[in-house]
C-alpha cells in the first residue's frame, strides 16, 4: 500500500527532492498541487487491536504512520510508528494495550488537509503544531475521503520547492523591476533632454521676443519721425495751395486788365478813324495795343489753365498725403497693439523659461533618484542571490535525509 512512496526510493535512488528539483523550472510559475506529492497510506480499522496494528507496521516497514479510517475511508485518527512502539514498549504497556482497540492510543485530532489547500497554508498549519506532534504525518483528503499522507520529509521538500518558486518569482520580479527601472531611466533621460531642449528654446524665444520688442520700439520711433516730417509736408502743401490760389487771383486780375486794355484800344481806334489823316499814327498804336491786350489775355488764360492743373495736382497730392497719414496712423496703432502682444509674449516666454528650468531641474533629480533606485534594486538582487539557501539543494537534502 506504500507503492508510491516505495517507488521513490527504488528508482535508482531518486528521492522526492530530486523529483522536485526536476519539476522546478516547469512549476516555477504555477501553484503546487499536493496530489502530485502525497504518499499512499496504510489504513487500519478503529476496532483493530494495538497488537494487530503493530503487526501491520511490521508488514509495512517503510511506513511511518497508519491512518485509522471509518467506513468509506473517512479518516478518524493517526498512529505514528515511533509513538506506538514507545507506548507498547513501556512497562506494563503491552499488557495494558495489546488487546485494546487502536482507537485508545491513536491521535484522534491529527492534522487533516484538503488536497486543494494552498501549500503555504498547509506549511503554516504543520509548523504551528505543538512540539509533541510536530513530526507527525499530515493526512490528506479529497473531499472527506482519504487521499494519502505527507511525511515531515515531504513537507520539507514541499517547503523547499515553495521557497524555490518564491525565489524564482522574486528574481523574476527583480528582473522585471530592473527592466522597468531601465525604461523609467530612459524615459527620465528623454524628459531631461526634452527639458534642456525646452529651456534652450524658451531662452531663444525670450531673446527673439526681446529683439522683436526692440524692433517695434525702433519702428515706433521711426513712425514718430515720419509723423513729424509729414506734418511739415502737410504745412508746405497747404502753403502751396494758398500760393496757387494767389497766382490764380493775379491771373484773373491780368485777364481783367487785358480786357480793359482791349476795350481802350478799340475806343482809340474809333477815335483815330474819326480824326482821319491826323489820327492815322494813333490808330496804328491802338491796333498794336489791342493785339498786345489779346495776346496778354490769351497768355493769362494759359497761365490760368496751368495754375488749375497745378492746383488739381496739389489737391490730389494732398488727398494722397492724407491717405498716407491715415495709413501711417493705422500702422502705428497696429504697432502699438503688436507691442502690447510682444509684452505679453515676453512675459509668457519668461514664465515658460522659468517653468522649463524647473522641469529640467526636477528631471535631473528624477534621473538621479532613478539611478539610486536602480542601484538599490541591483543590491537587493545581489543580496537575494548571495543569501538564498535554496540555491544549495545539498543542505536541504541532508536535512530531509534525517527524517528518512
Amino acid at each position: 500500500m506504500l507503492g508510491r512512496g516505495k517507488s521513490r526510493k527504488e528508482k535508482g535512488g531518486t528521492t522526492v527532492l530530486t523529483m522536485m528539483d526536476q519539476k522546478l523550472d516547469a512549476d516555477a510559475g504555477h501553484a503546487i498541487d499536493l496530489r502530485a506529492f502525497i504518499r499512499c497510506a496504510v489504513v487500519a480499522d478503529p476496532q483493530m487491536t494495538c497488537e494487530q496494528v503493530m503487526r501491520l507496521f511490521e508488514r509495512h516497514a517503510d511506513s511511518e504512520c497508519i491512518v485509522v479510517c471509518e467506513d468509506e475511508r473517512v479518516p478518524c485518527g493517526l498512529v505514528m510508528r515511533d509513538k506506538l512502539i514507545r507506548r507498547l514498549g513501556s512497562r506494563f504497556g503491552a499488557s495494558l494495550y495489546s488487546d485494546k482497540p487502536i482507537s485508545r492510543l491513536m491521535d484522534d485530532r491529527p492534522i487533516v488537509a484538503d488536497a486543494a489547500m494552498p501549500l503555504q497554508e498547509l506549511l503554516d498549519l504543520a509548523l504551528g503544531r505543538a512540539e509533541s506532534s510536530l513530526y507527525d504525518c499530515v493526512i490528506v483528503v479529497d473531499g472527506a475521503r482519504l487521499a494519502g499522507i505527507l511525511t515531515v520529509a515531504d513537507l520539507l521538500g514541499l517547503s523547499k520547492l515553495h521557497q524555490q518558486q518564491a525565489a524564482v518569482a522574486k528574481q523574476r520580479i527583480i528582473r522585471r523591476m530592473e527592466r522597468l527601472m531601465a525604461d523609467i531611466d530612459g524615459a527620465v533621460t528623454k524628459v531631461q533632454q526634452a527639458g534642456m531642449h525646452g529651456e534652450a528654446l524658451s531662452q531663444s524665444m525670450s531673446e527673439l521676443t526681446r529683439t522683436g520688442r526692440e524692433a517695434l520700439v525702433d519702428a515706433d520711433r521711426a513712425f514718430d519721425a515720419l509723423a513729424e516730417r509729414m506734418a511739415v509736408q502737410r504745412e508746405r502743401i497747404a502753403e502751396l495751395q494758398q500760393r496757387a490760389e494767389a497766382i490764380d487771383s493775379v491771373t484773373a486780375l491780368i485777364k481783367r486788365l487785358a480786357d480793359q486794355c482791349n476795350l481802350l484800344a478799340v475806343n482809340a481806334s474809333i477815335e483815330a478813324a474819326r480824326a482821319g489823316g491826323h489820327g492815322r499814327g494813333f490808330g496804328v498804336v491802338a491796333d498794336e495795343i489791342r493785339m498786345l491786350a489779346a495776346e496778354t489775355k490769351r497768355s493769362a488764360g494759359e497761365i490760368a489753365e496751368m495754375i488749375g492743373a497745378i492746383r488739381a495736382s496739389v489737391q490730389e497730392t494732398a488727398e494722397q498725403f492724407m491717405a498716407g497719414i491715415r495709413v501711417s496712423e493705422s500702422s502705428r496703432s497696429a504697432i502699438g497693439r503688436a507691442g502690447e502682444a510682444f509684452e505679453r509674449i515676453f512675459a509668457a516666454a519668461a514664465d515658460n523659461h522659468g517653468t522649463a528650468r524647473e522641469i529640467n531641474a526636477k528631471a535631473q533629480a528624477a534621473c538621479e533618484m532613478a539611478g539610486r533606485v536602480a542601484a538599490e534594486i541591483r543590491e537587493l538582487a545581489d543580496g537575494f542571490r548571495s543569501s538564498d539557501e535554496i540555491g544549495r539543494p545539498g543542505e536541504t537534502n541532508s536535512a530531509v535525509a534525517a527524517f528518512k
